[in-house]
């Protein structure tokens, strides 16, 4: 009689799946050593923990039952400090290395690994990085501005290329969740109008329509919109570091009617956004702070410690509002910092990422308008 239970248990059980299939991923690490940690294997396309494997003979395996296809991410480590592989999850054995993240085993890891270690991709990767260390020791300015124009240029060659190359696997994979990841990427990085993606997704299948990071993206391209020239600037909270307490403050607070706002959000450990502190915002808050000018900063991403050590190092004396809680960075669409915008007299965002000269001409410009 067990049995019998048993055996209709079962059956009910794998009934109740439809079509699901099986899985297996086969994970190594041909470097390091790593016996003993905990790999963790999360499907992207609903942002689920899915699994878990402890490492032994630099080897680990983890195998299971899913209704259809999804992007998996293989992570060891913390957020800040891992080892991570993206990976299809589909029918058969998948095979990863997670040293040299090399996929395969099947026809969509395959083609994922075709992508991801494309070599023009590469190449253009080392281009950039290269261009970057030389901006940072470049002995004058006629040779960092030469550095940045041919880091402008390079960038631009590389956002082409990955938008070509991910339009690529995109068609290959209209209905699948490969193709979920392709577009994705192709929303990421700017590559498709906002529009143009929403009636895309209003059309396409579960896979891609459902599909998490694709949600997020589309999410973050409407806040990028909202928050753009012409717009109605918006308002958000943060603690007002000032405050030995924590209070909460809000932008609006320093957004004063009739005034200019300039608002840079920026992080402590950010190079490009500390030279921008030290060249141009804490010259332009003493310059201009008596013309109807406001100067405000909002941290993202730090802790208190290393923003009170940047304050004091760099001499900031304007206001600061820090974004414990990640909302502002959210709101005003912020993917790299630093992210400087212009807020006019009116409230209206008259700029948004200045740079360098462009600040302080944005601010005559604006200033020059409204006294005429």
């Amino acid at each position: 009689m067990r049995l019998i239970l048993t055996l209709l248990a079962a059956t009910l059980l794998f009934a109740g799946c439809g079509e699901r299939f099986r899985y297996v991923v086969n994970g190594q690490f041909s470097g390091g050593h790593f016996d003993g940690s905990t790999v963790y294997l999360t499907t992207l396309d609903d942002g689920i923990l899915k699994d878990s494997a402890v490492v032994k003979d630099g080897t680990f395996r983890m195998r299971g039952f899913l209704p259809h296809p999804m992007m998996g991410e293989l992570r060891m480590g913390n957020q800040s400090n891992s080892l991570s592989a993206e990976i299809v999850l589909e029918r058969g054995k998948v095979a990863v290395d997670m040293w040299t993240l090399r996929r395969s085993g099947t026809p969509k890891n395959e083609r994922l690994q075709a992508y991801l270690a494309d070599k023009s991709t590469e190449q253009l990767t080392q281009s950039i990085d290269s261009l970057l260390n030389h901006t940072e020791t470049a002995g004058s300015d006629e040779e960092l501005a030469s550095l940045q124009h041919q880091y402008d240029q390079c960038y631009r060659r590389y956002i082409d290329h990955i938008a070509a190359l991910s339009k690529r696997l995109y068609l290959e994979n209209t209905t699948n969740t490969l193709g979920a990841y392709a577009l994705t990427r192709i929303a990421e990085i700017g590559a498709i109008e906002y529009d143009s993606l929403d009636n895309l997704l209003r059309h396409s299948s579960p896979a891609v329509a459902n599909y998490l990071p694709l949600r997020m993206a589309r999410a973050q391209m409407f806040y990028l919109i909202k928050t753009s020239p012409g717009h109605r600037y918006v308002d958000v909270s943060g603690v007002n570091f000032a405050s030995a307490l924590g209070r909460a403050v809000r932008l609006s607070s320093f957004v004063k009617k009739g005034e200019l706002t300039l608002v840079d959000f920026w992080s402590s450990g950010c190079m490009p956004c500390r030279q921008e502190i030290a060249d141009n915002l804490i010259r332009i808050h003493e310059d201009y702070k008596d013309k109807g000018v406001n100067v405000v900063g909002i941290d993202v991403w730090d802790d208190d410690e290393r923003l009170r050590l940047a304050i004091n190092q760099l001499g900031i004396t304007y206001p600061q509002i820090v974004d414990k809680s990640g909302d502002a960075a959210k709101v005003y669409s912020i993917t790299g910092v630093p992210t400087i915008l212009l807020i006019g007299r009116d409230g209206t965002i008259l700029a948004r990422d200045l740079r360098g000269e462009e600040i302080e001409a944005a601010i005559v410009e604006a200033l020059n308008a409204t006294d005429e």
